[in-house]
């Protein structure tokens, strides 16, 4: 487990929000002393203190686990997947909420993968172009 990352990671996200390490602290539960720890790189936060980061700072885990160095990096998505991901933005809310437990079921079972349907030679994407 690296701390190299993390505590710059963790900074610059208070930074975004002007968030002091104390009002961070207050805001999710958390010792003084740990934030103040985690920011100097001298812990990591535990496995419930990351996913509580997360839901403090209003990110995903899988970037607070990246940031850890518990996680690889995400890798920039293809184009098509920028393009995929842009057309799901551009639905109303509900659509949205409609849409994403399909996909992560389809993730799930093995019906999509690498943006492909599997086991197709050819396929359409999101937005209808093979």
């Amino acid at each position: 487990m690296t701390t190299d990352g993390f505590g710059p990671w963790l900074q610059a996200e208070l930074r975004k929000r002007h968030w002091s390490q104390t009002e961070f602290a207050r805001r999710g539960g958390f010792y003084r002393s740990s934030v103040s720890k985690w920011v100097l790189g001298r812990r990591v936060p535990g496995a419930a203190s990351l996913r509580q980061i997360a839901n403090t700072l209003g990110v995903p885990v899988d970037e607070v686990l990246a940031a850890a160095g518990l996680q690889p990096q995400p890798q920039p998505t293809s184009l098509e997947h920028e393009r995929a991901i842009a057309a799901i933005h551009c639905l109303p809310p509900e659509r949205v909420r409609v849409v994403l437990p399909l996909l992560h079921a389809l993730i799930s079972v093995g019906v999509v993968e690498e943006g492909r349907m599997a086991g197709d030679g050819e396929r359409e994407d999101a937005l209808g172009t093979v």
